[in-house]
């Protein structure tokens, strides 16, 4: 767990430091909201769509590209025993993710507002799932997603900005001696302003 640990925080912070000599010092903060839909059809029937957000920090990188670090939180509730028909337990079960992300991304195929960035980037997430009466199930893991953000000059200095993400996320949890693996792979819809801080 401890070089997992290492190897998510050598991916995410120590790989961006070589880019720096050539970024832009401007920065462009963003905060989004929206919704993550998971893949897995069991992960879909026990908590389904639910709320996300993202809190980003963006550097120029070259003409056209930049990086982007951000935070991401997923929460969600539901009903473990969902296939059960003649049982009903509520709001049992609750997953909490937290993402943070470093994303590459260009507007190469666009020169003007709107901006079309294509990113690629990867991900190191924090998962957590309670459910009454059990142990509570922990997991790390590494991972790595596609996104498209298109972005709307709305003043010089903000803009409103949309991303499409696609995560690809497998979890290992461990509950007391018990082992488990979720796939929360799955897509991210977003939406929010993007504030120039230079």
């Amino acid at each position: 767990m401890a070089h997992n640990l290492a190897l998510g925080i050598a991916l995410c912070l120590l790989g961006p430091i070589q880019l720096l000599s050539q970024i832009d010092k401007s920065a462009q903060l963003m905060l989004l909201g929206g919704i993550f839909a998971p893949q897995d059809d069991q992960i879909q029937n026990i908590y389904g769509d639910s709320p996300a957000g993202q809190l980003s920090l963006a550097f120029p990188l070259g003409q056209t590209g930049r990086i982007r670090f951000g935070a991401n939180l997923f929460r969600a509730s539901g009903d473990p025993f969902f296939d059960f028909d003649d049982f009903d337990a509520g709001q049992a079960a609750h997953l909490l993710m937290v993402d943070l992300s470093f994303t590459l991304e260009s507007h190469a195929l666009t020169k003007r507002s709107p901006l079309l960035y294509f990113g690629i980037g990867i991900d190191y997430v924090f998962s957590k799932e309670e459910i009454a009466g059990v142990a509570d199930g922990n997991g790390r893991t590494v991972g790595a997603h596609v996104s498209f953000m298109p972005e709307i000059k709305l003043s010089r200095r903000v803009s409103f900005v949309s991303e499409a993400r696609y995560r690809f996320l497998e979890v290992d949890f461990r509950s007391g001696r018990r082992r488990y693996q979720f796939d929360l792979s799955g897509a991210n819809l977003l939406f929010g302003l993007g504030y120039d801080l230079h």
